[in-house]
């Protein structure tokens, strides 16, 4: 009996471990997916593969989450079906991003999309049903786009690529960047050794991160913070190469060659990592911004402090000048606007959001408040939208908007600001039904 226990004991922990990464979907739950993308982008995604790696499968607590890169919906994962938790409205923006759980929370970092490379760092929050934007300081990386894992409180990216073009090429960033998630502040390294910048997304087995490059793939193993490169032409590796599917440290790679003939490939990844660990190399990694000869302040720094403070008086001037102007607004009452609607109070290790609920009717909101005049930052803040991403904003707020004036025409005039022809105020007739 006891034997029994410890066999079935030691199953558990095996596939307790390996749950995340060994995670597949099956035809239902493919369906469902692929179902809730057409539902919103047509028959566009019918052709595409799903990309199903540790990167896509998530547990929290004892529920699996699947979130295909690129979008941002959000899947639960029961029995052979797939739950949609999200609300999402805004896709598109954030392929080959880092997905990460901390904390019982979903974060997605990084990513591509709408020719723009990006840093964010977003949360799923399971009240509001939508992704936001977390705050984050420090050495925050210029974009986020290469070989990043997480080990213990810290994220690690590496070989960050900013996507180009048929009129820019691709643009590498060969420092190394760590996020401490207690905290939420980035800093910045630099590597003593030099590892290839490759375009190629990276796959995520149950141990390893790999990356293919033009002749060599990088193998990383985060256990170790080390890594080793591995020959393309001797293990069948091609930049063609595509993830059909990840099984632990397995890796099934398929790529077409010239006579359109599709080959597939199975990697080994441990037995990669023994025959080439004799070659591993650590991450060693020396702080940004240390001077050679001790002077960590030089003119070049204090010409940027200059500029930079430059803009600050500039800022406040202009700010003092519309604050000026927007006094000379009448308004019915000078009290101060309502409290925020979805309040962004961090608990003391600044890494779970606690959020009030918003109230359902934005029309109501809207009439109570005590000003005729509004900024769009001031309609944002009484919408409840103040925490989006800025085209996830601009998107919802035109929902909200057109749903108002369809049931309350004339309540809400866009006019120009007088003081910056550039930006819009927003006023309200009471008046109007």
């Amino acid at each position: 009996m006891s034997k029994l226990s410890s066999c079935f004991l030691f199953v558990f922990v095996i596939i307790s471990a390996n749950r995340c990464f060994a995670q597949q979907l099956n035809s239902k739950q493919e369906k469902i997916i692929r179902q809730t993308i057409a539902s919103q982008f047509g028959d566009a995604f019918d052709n595409e593969a799903i990309k199903e790696d540790g990167n896509a499968f998530k547990i929290i607590g004892n529920d699996t989450l699947f979130n295909l890169e690129g979008f941002h919906y959000v899947f639960k994962l029961i029995g052979d079906s797939a739950v949609r938790l999200d609300h999402s409205i805004w896709h598109g923006g954030n392929f080959r991003r880092f997905l990460f759980t901390y904390d019982t929370n979903l974060f997605a970092l990084g990513g591509y999309g709408f020719f723009t490379t990006n840093n964010n760092l977003e949360y799923f929050n399971y009240k509001t049903k939508e992704w936001s934007v977390m705050a984050t300081a420090g050495q925050t990386p210029p974009f986020i786009n290469g070989l990043t894992f997480k080990k213990g409180d810290d994220i690690y990216t590496i070989n960050n690529c900013k996507g180009g073009n048929a009129i820019c090429s691709a643009v590498f960033d060969t420092c190394v960047y760590t996020l401490n998630l207690k905290s939420m502040v980035w800093k910045g390294y630099t590597l003593n050794e030099k590892i290839p910048c490759t375009t190629q997304p990276v796959y995520y087995s149950t141990d390893y991160c790999f990356q293919i490059g033009e002749f060599k793939s990088i193998l990383l193993k985060p256990s170790d913070m080390s890594y080793v490169l591995i020959e393309n032409q001797e293990n069948g590796i091609s930049v063609s190469s595509e993830l059909e599917a990840v099984k632990g440290n397995l890796l099934i790679l398929k790529s077409e060659g010239t006579s359109r003939i599709l080959t597939k490939n199975t990697l080994d990844l441990d037995k990669l990592w023994q025959l080439n660990k004799p070659n591993a190399k650590t991450l060693l990694l020396t702080p940004l911004f240390i001077a050679d000869a001790g002077h960590m302040i030089n003119w070049y720094y204090l010409l940027l402090l200059g500029v930079i403070l430059s803009l600050l008086v500039l800022s406040y001037c202009i700010k003092n000048k519309r604050n000026e102007h927007a006094k000379q607004i009448p308004l019915p009452d000078t009290q101060t606007a309502p409290e925020p609607l979805l309040l962004t109070i961090v608990a003391e290790d600044a890494a779970t959001p606690v959020f009030s609920t918003a109230p359902k009717d934005h029309f109501e909101v809207l009439l109570q408040s005590k000003k005729t005049i509004l900024l769009t930052e001031e309609l944002d803040l009484l919408l409840g939208i103040h925490h989006l991403e800025s085209d996830c904003k601009k998107l919802k707020r035109h929902r909200i908007l057109s749903e108002i004036e369809k049931n309350h025409p004339g309540f809400l005039h866009r006019i120009k600001d007088p003081m910056d022809k550039r930006r819009f105020l927003y006023q309200i007739n009471s008046t109007s039904n």
